[in-house]
């Protein structure tokens, strides 16, 4: 009698636990959420200037970026929208890049864009040249 029991109670035991493993072929659904933007990277003129990203998403999320001369507006926002992405002029001489980075509320999914910025148009740039005066 102890065996038939113990052979039903394993018998259950398998019967409950099949379902539940997690093999290479097992799929786990984290979120429903999604998120898309419209570009992969944007280019802008050394000028002062802005461009526009559209956001596609069923959820709520938010824009950040890791330059201090991209501006964002607006930073968050909630399913599909159209946001401004401003760069400050260059003035540094040189060409420079940034990354903004468009996060779920629940920071599950992540997407960068790049973001690059040339020199002013009609800028000079000033050289160094070593052998312009003589010894």
């Amino acid at each position: 009698m102890k065996k038939l029991i113990l052979y039903i109670s394993m018998t259950m035991l398998f019967a409950a636990c099949s379902g539940d493993s997690i093999g290479d072929t097992d799929t786990i659904i984290v979120s429903n959420d999604y998120i898309s933007v419209s570009l992969s990277s944007i280019q802008f003129q050394g000028d002062e200037t802005k461009q526009e990203l559209n956001i596609s998403a069923n959820c709520s999320w938010s824009l950040s970026s890791d330059a201090s001369w991209i501006t964002i507006e607006p930073s968050s926002g909630s399913g599909n929208s159209m946001v401004t992405i401003s760069a400050s002029q260059n003035s540094s001489g040189s060409e420079r890049t940034g990354t903004i980075i468009l996060k779920t509320d629940k920071g599950k999914l992540e997407k960068k864009v790049r973001v690059e910025q040339g020199t002013p148009t009609g800028a000079i740039v000033p050289t160094i040249n070593d052998n312009q005066y003589p010894e």
